[in-house]
């Protein structure tokens, strides 16, 4: 996702799932995405969710 330089989370849950937004350069696209976590503190593993179509 290098087209998307703006990243926001907003809220983290009880598993350590982190709820954000990324944007692209212009802010003309927003996309809600999932981060979870990798075992043993490796990483994250980021996950695009779904946008409904009645959502300009």
């Amino acid at each position: 996702m290098e087209e998307f330089p703006y990243w926001v989370a907003w809220d983290v849950n009880d598993y350590g799932q982190i709820i954000g937004i990324a944007q692209n350069a212009d802010l003309s696209l927003v996309l809600p995405v999932l981060w979870n976590p990798l075992p043993h503190g490796r990483g994250w593993k980021l996950i695009q969710l779904p946008v409904f179509p009645d959502i300009p």
